[in-house]
């Protein structure tokens, strides 16, 4: 480590108690020249309930107030704090006020401040890391007239035809330039949130990019000296890494940011083995999820098998029910054909005994066996052996 981060607390306030270089970040990242700089106390004491508010930076710039306030460890809270923050150095202007002294009707004498005294304040918010999902350089916040949110957001109004959006903007305006008893001071209060992440990403080439490529570059522990070598020509920015340098800080500073990187070490590895944790846990899901759908298909697949086999039972069943009907057709057609037969056995032999006694009333008649197979349509041969059976008997 060549020179410690400069996005320490501790260090940030050593940096910045050097009025040129608060000067001249301030004229870099505003845009602003600036005559008068004072620097303010940065401890303050609420009285009702003995709350110490500590700045990281106070100042007055050509007679309004800026703090600067270095945001590195994301926190939730941080919008409303940063307001909070915002409105007590508005507040704490009440030990500048000057007071006049009044006297009430009954002739008691009585002091009452004299607000018009106040004076706008710039919070500037350096979000080391956070930059709340935007991706611009900076962030201005002021207070404006709810008709100017709402000129912007109504959607309803943008639908509507070019002169009643231009009419909506004259009223928007005319509120927004009515002066009356210095209203316009509401808007001159500002909360800059400025992203340094952003801005080292974003390559922009502005005036205040190298404060953070500075302070980007001294948050690395393993920074060193050749990093440092586009800031040289610098008179300010040269002091800004003299005042960082490793072998100038005092024992105190010395510890304090060892014991601070320690500390990152070790919320580094607590977060890397959670993520890697983390990741485990979330494999073992998937591999679990991986898993229920395969036992899924697998059942499903079974009960394809299951319904394909009751499928196959109940063909075979029905093909071994046509079977037994085709046996059973069989069966009958083989009786059928006995009967048949039997039949035809029978009137065969009913037409031969009919035949038979034909022939033999014939020959009672006198009539010969060529007379009497011409009258029965049978051969001579045949009648002849009818006629030795009618003898035989």
């Amino acid at each position: 480590m060549y020179v410690a981060s400069l996005t320490i607390d501790l260090l940030f306030k050593k940096v910045f108690s050097d009025p040129d270089i608060a000067r001249s970040f301030l004229e870099d990242l505003l845009g602003i020249l600036i005559t008068e700089i004072v620097v303010l106390g940065i401890e303050h004491k609420l009285s009702d309930d003995a709350v110490i508010v500590k700045f990281d930076y106070r100042c007055k710039v050509n007679g309004e107030y800026v703090i600067i306030e270095m945001q590195q460890q994301y926190k939730k809270d941080v919008i409303k704090r940063f307001y909070l923050y915002h409105c007590l150095d508005t507040a704490l202007q009440l030990e500048m006020l000057q007071s006049i002294e009044m006297i009430r009707p009954n002739g008691e004498k009585y002091k009452e401040k004299v607000y018009s005294g106040v004076v706008p304040v710039h919070t500037i918010l350096w979000m080391v890391d956070d930059s709340l999902n935007f991706n611009d350089d900076f962030i201005v916040f002021t207070t404006l007239p709810e008709l100017a949110k709402d000129f912007i957001s109504d959607e309803t109004l943008w639908s509507q035809p070019l002169e009643k959006i231009v009419t909506a903007r004259a009223e928007t305006l005319k509120i927004l330039n009515n002066t009356t008893k210095d209203l316009g001071f509401l808007q001159k209060n500002r909360m800059i949130y400025v992203f340094q992440e952003n801005i080292v990403k974003n390559r922009r080439n502005r005036p205040y990019n190298k404060w953070f490529d500075l302070a980007k570059k001294s948050k690395n522990p393993k920074n060193v000296k050749s990093d440092f070598d586009e800031f040289k020509d610098s008179k300010v920015m040269a002091e800004v890494i003299r005042r960082l340098e490793k072998t100038k800080l005092e024992p105190y500073e010395y510890k304090y940011v060892s014991d601070l990187y320690q500390y990152e070490n070790m919320l580094d590895q607590t977060k890397r083995e959670a993520e890697r944790m983390a990741q485990e846990v979330m494999q073992t899901k998937q591999e679990a999820a991986r898993s229920q759908q395969e036992a899924a298909r697998s059942q499903q697949e079974a009960a394809r098998s299951q319904q394909e086999a009751a499928r196959s039972q109940q063909e075979a069943t029905r093909m071994a029910q046509e079977a037994a009907r085709s046996q059973q057709e069989a069966k009958r057609m083989e009786q059928e054909l006995v009967r048949q037969k039997e039949r035809a056995e029978q009137a065969e032999k009913t037409e031969k005994t009919k035949i038979l006694k034909a022939v033999h009333g014939f020959l009672m008649l006198g009539k010969d066996v060529p007379y009497i197979a011409d009258i029965l349509g049978i051969s001579i041969e045949e009648t002849y052996n009818l006629a030795e059976q009618i003898s035989d008997k």
